[in-house]
């Protein structure tokens, strides 16, 4: 009975201690940082970092900025240089020859090959047209002494992009040829680069439509009010930022645009709106809605047409601007006495002392005498002497309306053959794939006679780069505006490449209220500098679903213009704001370093891991632009294997010639080859491997290490990527991303990071105030993490607990629920307002999940997302319908989680009735708001409408209320080019254990006949379980002797030949509609080429489901 007795006793001891451990939270936050250890080596990196020496460098504001500018005024005066050739080259060039150029939209795609300066495949030795449908008829061409000027540039100017003329004849020259889809969609002299090089003052433009009844009659197989809305949207598509519009609709009565999403209500219907991309797509839509119906009145219209000039009390008396209203009508107005038309004329225009021009058309073969009287001011009752006459013209055949409406600019085009400054536009998204661009153009002349525009395209990424990539400190930065106080390029303006940028003034990014003197001081042209506290905004990780962070620095302000152009730099020092310089570390061993390029360079021993083409023993290096001096060469740079084995002579110190890359990179490639020695010997414990997909490490400097070694996109920057930003804004924690779709294998992938400082005496740390230097990461399958919680939550893990968890992070978004792992159709990114309404509800009643939002400027959105601000630990016991359960949340210390459980109660005391709600729902982050989230509503996260934003004048005003900025959405990328190789012959790298096969561990006998069985299993039980702990822990101490690298590897031996891979890259690039993981892709690719399964290795992008690292 003793034996019996104390079987009982430990059986009840194991079985409570088991109940009393089902929320082990801190033996999770152990695991979590075991794993940062055991699969990252991120200890061991720490103390290594830790023996290098360091300095701090304090950096000179002025010196910097020079610095900054010198290189900066260097790049603008070779584009300028580039397109005053490109001028003379037309001139020598233009002649009445036969083209013998394709149409681009004939071109032979069997004459192009992808290159990665264009994204695209091109033709880097020809032109090719684009001809309108409404060019003249046998147009001058150019000779092809123009294809040799556009060849020389781009040899001796690496970096540019397209180069092209277009003519007033209606021909589009362009270099590289670009095969495009349509023959007849592009017409160049409606465009706003051709527009603004002829008229580059800023116009204010009333077009006026009439809709009246006889607008309904038929030209062939369109109506008359077809063709008018036509013509308007050509003629308002003109137009750039600078200049500001507006659509007046007649017929009985005259009508204005309405637009119901914006909140400032006289926005359109009466205020003249800049034309922004976004205004103009918001009045296009207006235009589209417009049906023939009425009389015709045209007073009524001339009148809704001058409130709009005498309105603008900004611009209302400034002579400079080209004001104009463009009167469309198809026939004689309805007004009895014509007389009350003429004297609204010269009433309403004497307001804004006669600056108004009319432009009348008539549309048929009407008498047209009231609009020919309008726009030349010869009737009687109008004093012609003081209004500057306009044109008036017939329209014939309907099917011109729209090109001779769209060509209203002729009538202010300036004639200047001596013009050599370039006109700047304002950036706009480049229609063929190149991200944000900006274009330089100067008008053409031959023989006195205006003959077209040639023009020249940089993108801003390329053109500011220095100013993005310039790294004096975490709280540091630069930023640039143009003449008109425009942000053209700033940290929280990513440019994301998705979607037409909104450019709004400077003040909308920096908006403490000393910035206000600062931001005259640059419209001016003034240098100066200025310290005060100012707001920064930390990154996030994405603003969409994180907010923002904002912290008060003191800093210094240093401004600058960039001389010969209309652009200032101001470079923000913060003044507690250090930078780290790691000590020289000599080279790396040789034939240890393998650059990422494998498909120019093949590494020693290939490999295949998830599909991807890899080196089976070595990490390969990644250096991003920011690493560069010269960040626009990098991006620029088309690399061949010789540049590859120059690189590696430099950094196994064969030769001094650094490849144009900063001092202090080579240092951190060395420093982290430490990492390489733990991946290799962590390699090859299939115990950790398997759960295992990719192990990396980025320094602040984009110097990125990953393994195994593989390629990555060109335009790749762990510096801007979620996995380095979450790490960052998690200083000291283990920080958890949300799951992923990993590209090539299908599975569903975490990355768990952490930041590393830099090197301090003893590894005494200041978690707060330290310098971050890097940030380590591992991508785990999502299914280990099942393993682990079944190890300290397992009520969490099998369904005869009826409990339910749910992993999530800071923001509420769910890093694991069961329920990602039991069907693959399941959204693995989804908020907790998604994945379970009843308690997402509760958590907002109780002020645990609390609703913030922030203002995504760029967009001219308000992002409305979740902060969980609970450090302790949180339950309630409630009953959601059917049964009493108790929520609780319970941190992971050392973490960015939080683990929501919710579990059945046995024994009820008092039970909180909480009937079920649901959360306002759509599909993703891209949906609008529904709800007010006002009180405890519970809507997931989404966006709306910016109500501090003013469309019409493009400007924010955030003096009612302190709405923080959103962190910037992370940049699209570029794919890697799909290989051809058969991959299948190739060793896997290491195995993954893509399966889990769930398993349910032993549970307690529920046999109540004997007491002695359940003894006897119960002291069977506790053997198993001590043997199994003994066995347990020498294998782990094995494991933990053979995982910590005494000794670094031999040297790999030196490369001496290059085994030949065929075709090992293909020129052609995934289309993003084929496979979300793709990400920037142009619609012109050769989709028919893609391979799915050969991208680079995991990503953290949401693309849908997919993301991109």
């Amino acid at each position: 009975m003793k034996v019996y007795f104390c079987s009982i006793c430990i059986f009840s001891v194991l079985y409570l201690g088991g109940v009393q451990s089902q929320y082990d939270a801190e033996g999770l936050s152990r695991k979590f940082k075991e794993l940062v250890e055991d699969f990252l080596g991120q200890n061991a990196m720490q103390s290594h970092l830790d023996q290098l020496s360091y300095s701090e460098q304090i950096l000179v504001g002025n010196t910097v900025l020079d610095q900054l500018v010198s290189n900066l005024q260097d790049k603008f005066q070779k584009r300028i240089s580039t397109v005053q050739q490109l001028q003379q080259a037309v001139e020598r060039a233009y002649s009445g020859i036969t083209s013998t150029s394709y149409e681009c939209c004939k071109f032979p795609t069997s004459q192009t090959e992808y290159d990665l300066r264009f994204k695209n495949k091109v033709a880097v030795n020809q032109v090719c047209e684009q001809i309108s449908p409404e060019a003249e008829s046998s147009p001058t061409r150019l000779r092809p002494s123009f294809v040799e000027s556009c060849a020389q540039n781009l040899v001796e100017l690496p970096s540019l992009k397209w180069q092209y003329f277009g003519s007033e004849q209606g021909v589009t020259t362009r270099f590289p040829a670009l095969i495009s889809d349509s023959c007849d969609d592009y017409d160049n002299r409606f465009r706003p680069w051709y527009v603004q090089a002829n008229v580059p003052v800023p116009k204010e433009v009333v077009v006026v439509i009439d809709k009246s009844g006889s607008m309904g009659r038929r030209h062939g197989s369109v109506t008359l009010m077809e063709l008018a809305k036509s013509a308007a949207k050509t003629v308002i598509s003109t137009l750039n930022p600078f200049d500001k519009f507006t659509v007046i609709a007649f017929s009985t009565f005259a009508e204005t645009t309405v637009v119901d999403d914006i909140v400032n209500s006289d926005c359109f219907s009466s205020t003249l709106a800049f034309a922004t991309p976004g205004n103009i797509n918001k009045v296009s839509g207006f235009i589209d809605s417009l049906f023939a119906d009425g009389s015709t009145y045209y007073a009524k219209a001339l009148e809704k047409a001058f409130d709009f000039f005498t309105t603008d009390i900004e611009t209302r008396n400034n002579t400079k601007l080209d004001r104009v209203i463009l009167f469309m009508s198809d026939g004689q107005p309805s007004e009895p006495f014509t007389s009350t038309i003429f004297d609204t004329l010269r009433s309403r225009n004497a307001e804004v002392d006669n600056s108004v021009v009319i432009l009348t058309y008539g549309l048929g073969s009407s008498n047209f005498n009231v609009l020919q009287d309008m726009a030349t001011a010869t009737s009687s009752v109008i004093d012609e002497s003081n209004i500057k006459p306009g044109v008036f013209t017939q329209v014939d055949n309907p099917d011109l309306l729209r090109s001779q409406m769209a060509s209203y600019y002729n009538f202010f085009k300036v004639e200047d053959e001596l013009a050599s400054d370039p006109v700047w536009t304002v950036p706009y998204l480049d229609a063929w794939g190149l991200g944000v661009m900006i274009t330089a153009s100067l008008p053409v002349y031959v023989r006195g006679d205006l003959i077209g525009v040639a023009a020249v395209d940089v993108t801003i990424e390329e053109l500011f780069a220095e100013t993005t990539y310039i790294v004096p400190g975490e709280l540091s930065y630069s930023f640039v505006i143009n003449g008109a106080g425009l942000m053209i390029n700033h940290p929280l303006f990513p440019h994301t490449g998705v979607r037409e940028p909104l450019f709004a003034s400077a003040t909308a990014f920096e908006r403490d209220p000393e910035f206000v003197v600062i931001f005259k001081s640059m419209k001016r042209g003034e240098t100066g500098n200025k310290t005060f506290y100012s707001t920064k905004v930390l990154p996030q990780g994405d603003g969409r679903r994180y907010g923002a962070n904002e912290i008060m620095v003191r800093s210094t302000y240093f401004w600058k213009k960039i001389p010969g152009t209309e652009f200032s730099v101001c470079l923000v020092l913060a003044n507690e704001d250090i930078q780290a310089v790691l000590a020289p570390q000599g080279s790396v061993p040789r034939g240890s370093f393998l650059y990422h390029r494998l498909d120019l360079v093949p590494p020693n021993t290939a490999c295949r891991h998830l599909n991807n083409y890899c080196s089976m023993d070595q990490s390969s290096m990644f250096l991003a632009s920011r690493s560069y001096q010269d960040p626009e060469y990098y991006l620029s740079r088309v690399f061949t294997a010789a540049d590859v084995r120059k690189i590696v002579d430099y950094m196994e110190g064969t030769t001094t010639n650094n490849q144009g890359l900063k001092v202090g990179i080579k240092d951190e490639v060395v420093a982290t080859s430490y990492a390489e020695r733990w991946w290799t010997e962590l390699h090859e414990n299939p115990d950790i491997e398997e759960e295992v997909v990719w192990r990396y490490i980025g320094t602040k400097n984009g110097v990125f290490r990953h393994f195994p070694g593989t390629r990555y996109p060109d335009d790749y920057d762990p510096v801007l990527r979620p996995w380095f930003e979450h790490a960052l804004a998690n200083r000291g924690s283990n920080v958890l991303s949300l799951p992923y779709i990993d590209a090539a294998s299908g599975a569903t992938i975490v990355t768990l990071s952490r930041v590393l400082f830099e090197g301090k005496f003893g590894g005494l740390h200041d978690v707060i105030n330290d310098e971050i230097v890097a940030v380590m990461g591992v991508d785990i399958l999502l299914s280990y993490f099942r393993t682990v919680l079944a190890e300290f939550f397992p009520d969490c893990v099998y369904d005869e607990s009826n409990s339910r968890c749910l992993l999530m992070d800071k923001a509420g978004f769910v890093i694991f629920a069961e329920e990602y792992l039991e069907s693959s159709s399941v959204r693995t990114n989804q908020h907790l307002t998604e994945v379970d309404s009843n308690i997402a509800n509760l958590l907002i009643r109780d002020g645990i999940l609390n609703p913030i939002s922030c203002s995504n400027v760029e967009a001219s959105l308000l992002q409305r997302t979740y902060n969980v601000s609970y450090s302790g630990s949180y339950s309630v016991e409630v009953n959601f319908g059917s049964s009493c359960d108790i929520v609780r949340v319970i941190p992971i210390e050392d973490t960015n989680t939080y683990m929501v459980v919710q579990a059945p109660v046995t024994s009820v005391v008092s039970c909180l009735s909480y009937r079920p709600r649901s959360c306002t729902c759509t599909s993703d982050l891209e949906n609008v708001c529904e709800t007010s989230w006002t009180g405890y509503a519970c809507e997931c996260p989404c966006h709306s409408p910016d109500s501090h934003y003013h469309p019409c004048t493009n400007e924010y005003d955030f003096s009612s209320s302190r709405v923080p900025l959103c962190s910037p959405e992370n940049k699209e990328l570029t794919s890697v080019a799909a290989t051809n190789m058969d991959l299948s012959s190739l060793p896997i790298c290491y195995e993954i254990a893509l399966a889990f096969n769930q398993t349910d561990p032993s549970q307690p006998s529920e046999d109540s006949n004997t007491g002695l069985i359940a003894g006897v299993v119960a002291a069977v039980v506790l053997v198993v379980a001590v043997i199994a702990g003994v066995v347990i822990a020498k294998r782990r101490k094995k494991t933990k002797n053979t995982r910590r690298p005494s000794a670094p590897p031999p040297p790999v031996p030196p490369i001496t030949s290059v085994p030949p891979i065929p075709s090992l890259l293909n020129p052609a690039y995934s289309s993003a509609s084929e496979d979300p993981s793709a990400i920037y892709v142009n619609t012109q690719v050769d989709k028919g080429a893609y391979a799915a399964n050969n991208f680079p290795p995991s990503y953290e992008e949401s693309v849908g489901s997919y993301y991109v690292k």
